[in-house]
């Protein structure tokens, strides 16, 4: 930077200087405001004329310390070095001081804190990120960053691939995001099936003509080994606890000789209604989707 045309004079010019010379010292104080305003105050560089003062910039020259505390309602803003390069400060009537803006790393950043923030001071108005670019946050070793969450561009919140739930809990929400362990569980539990049982939830043996609630999805099986000709053996399912009555008929199975043996199953969803009929005494079969989940008989 250029030094001014001369260094501030206050002593002149005095009671001793000669008439001829004020013009002179006239054109000197002009110099000399010049040289320290127009590059910081619009107007006082030739052109620079239409009329509307402001300022071009401001120049914070860097202090060797902290000015002294200022007068009630006034606060002063200076530069400082903090240890790294120089920041911006400022200092009020109390005493008070706190940094403004400083160096970090290849950029000046505003120098906030968690302190410097009240529960909810911070609301929807207060940041909104360009679009497709993430929030991020300070990497575990302090020496990168970490993509949080953006808009895209078509608009919806996306998460990086990487990203994670907390914990492998199951969501509780219909809503909810499902994580991997949830997933594998579930997918495990649709391919897999239970043992075989006979018994309904009280652990009685299951009966033809009782209507009996599925728990969770599965089979219900019935044979019978010893029907006369004529015999039936049926299995209906339905939403209510009336599968005969408001239910669907799903398998039939009619004998037309002595001791025929016969058997139906079907397939009944988690909360349906299942029952089986016939003329003799029939074995009755359950085996759950996943875990074992036992009938509960509703009569």
């Amino acid at each position: 930077m250029a030094s001014f045309t001369r260094d501030w004079d206050e002593g002149n010019p005095t009671d001793e200087t000669y008439a001829y010379e004020i013009d002179e010292y006239n054109r000197y104080l002009r110099v000399d405001c010049s040289d320290r305003l127009k590059v910081m105050i619009y107007g006082f560089t030739a052109g620079e004329n239409d009329g509307l003062p402001g300022l071009k910039k401001a120049t914070f020259k860097q202090q060797t310390s902290a000015p002294s505390t200022p007068n009630t309602d006034e606060i002063e803003i200076y530069a400082l070095d903090d240890g790294t390069a120089c920041g911006l400060s400022a200092k009020n009537e109390n005493g008070y001081t706190k940094q403004i803006l400083k160096k970090s790393g290849t950029s000046l950043i505003l120098n906030c804190e968690a302190g410097d923030y009240t529960a909810n001071s911070i609301d929807e108005d207060d940041i909104q990120l360009a679009n497709d670019g993430y929030l991020t946050a300070l990497d575990a070793a302090g020496t990168g960053t970490v993509d949080l969450i953006k808009a895209g561009t078509n608009d919806l919140p996306t998460l990086p691939d990487s990203s994670e739930m907390a914990s492998n809990a199951a969501p509780t929400e219909d809503e909810g995001i499902a994580n991997k362990k949830y997933v594998d569980d579930n997918i495990a539990s649709e391919v897999t099936a239970s043992a075989y049982t006979t018994e309904d939830s009280d652990a009685n043996t299951m009966l033809k003509s009782h209507a009996y609630k599925a728990a969770t999805d599965g089979w219900v099986f019935a044979y019978d080994t010893g029907l006369d000709n004529g015999n039936s053996l049926k299995v209906y399912v339905g939403s209510t606890d009336d599968p005969v009555g408001a239910g669907d008929l799903i398998q039939q199975f009619d004998s037309f000789h002595t001791d025929q043996a016969m058997s139906v199953c079907a397939f009944v969803a988690e909360n349906e209604y299942f029952e089986v009929t016939s003329d003799k005494t029939p074995t009755i079969r359950w085996k759950s989707v996943g875990t074992l989940s036992k009938p509960v008989d509703q009569d």
